[in-house]
């Protein structure tokens, strides 16, 4: 499949391949205990999913979808290979390799005002990032 923020970039199907394990102790991990949902494998091929540990009433706010705010520049030189990294991009990437956080882009929102929430750092980002995702032929958000 060909990622919808990104055409050139082909997804990898292996699910350990493209995302780390991520540590009990982060941040995504501890907000979902505290929102009682339960973080566990959805497949095989799509990694982690957030389900929900009772019923919840349709219409009913969940979350927020957080994580590291960025800017078009910003995700054109770290996932799209569109820009040079600049010092700035390297430390980031530095500080991702260290901490065993990927950098695939999966994670990415675009929001109206032009500007991403990437939370694919499981240090940044709260359980929300394992919820239901786009589908790949509309590119829309279904939850």
């Amino acid at each position: 499949p060909i990622s919808a923020f990104n055409p050139s970039v082909t997804i990898k199907k292996n699910y350990q391949a493209v995302r780390p394990q991520l540590s009990e102790e982060c941040l995504a991990h501890r907000s979902a205990v505290i929102a009682g949902v339960s973080i566990k494998m959805a497949s095989n091929t799509k990694g982690l999913g957030a389900f929900a540990k009772y019923p919840i009433k349709f219409g009913t706010y969940v979350g927020e979808y957080s994580g590291e705010i960025m800017t078009l520049d910003e995700v054109l030189a770290r996932f799209w290979g569109k820009r040079e990294k600049d010092a700035a991009d390297k430390m980031w990437s530095k500080s991702r390799h260290y901490r065993g956080q990927s950098e695939s882009g999966d994670y990415l929102l675009e929001v109206t005002d032009g500007s991403f929430v990437d939370a694919e750092d499981g240090d940044m980002s709260t359980w929300t990032r394992f919820m239901n995702h786009a589908n790949e032929e509309t590119e829309a958000c279904n939850v």
